[in-house]
């Protein structure tokens, strides 16, 4: 395993968990699972995850100083170990926390290194996926109905933004879906705006990754 592509997919997955929180961060979980035997047992080491640690991007926030700065913005940091895998060599989990008027809620994204240096999120959520990571990334959550993507995609388009990639999770037919979307160039808050009329979006984040 290339340590150096873990590391900096887990500064991804981080800066993804702190982009698609609504509410301050209390608690953050990380989690490196690795194969390891005939027996496919797992092995868990905790992770650092640099950006959920705090929302001000001003903050000069690294391995080393993350974990006092999460002291003291009361974010509590944990970590687990446990026998769950899932089929990939390696993977890396970033779980936040929040505690909103009382009601807690988790964001979780996952992600790995194919052949230890190709950079995939494949979870959001509860949400399986396969999303190649890219500087912007339009992700949203809404009920799948034929049409949506089309939609997007001429909304975008007369926005003059074009699309790289897409990526789509669902668990079940016409249920709730996630579109990820990377794009060429970030898309203006009048083109989010438009979306979120045209396709009535449950969330929708803008993304930018490191």
């Amino acid at each position: 395993m290339k340590l150096a592509s873990y590391a900096k997919l887990a500064e991804m997955l981080g800066s993804m968990a702190a982009q698609i929180v609504k509410e301050p961060v209390t608690r953050l979980e990380g989690w490196r699972l690795r194969q390891a035997g005939r027996r496919r047992r797992a092995r868990v080491e905790p992770v650092r995850a640099e950006r959920p640690v705090g929302q001000d991007e001003r903050a000069a926030v690294t391995l080393v100083n993350a974990p006092g700065l999460a002291e003291a913005r009361g974010i509590e940091l944990s970590e687990h170990k446990s026998d769950y895998v899932r089929n990939y060599a390696n993977l890396i989990i970033v779980s936040a926390e929040t505690d909103g008027g009382g009601t807690k809620k988790e964001y979780t994204v996952s992600g790995t290194c194919f052949d230890g240096q190709a950079a995939r999120i494949v979870q959001i959520h509860d949400f399986d996926i396969d999303l190649k990571p890219a500087p912007s990334i339009l992700l949203m959550f809404y009920p799948d109905r034929p049409g949506m993507v089309g939609k997007i995609g001429t909304i975008l388009g007369e926005a003059n933004i074009n699309i790289a990639n897409m990526a789509v999770g669902r668990r079940e037919k016409r249920g709730q879906a996630v579109v990820a979307l990377t794009l060429d160039d970030p898309a203006a808050p009048q083109v989010l705006q438009r979306i979120r009329e045209a396709i009535v979006v449950d969330d929708l984040f803008a993304i930018q990754l490191p």
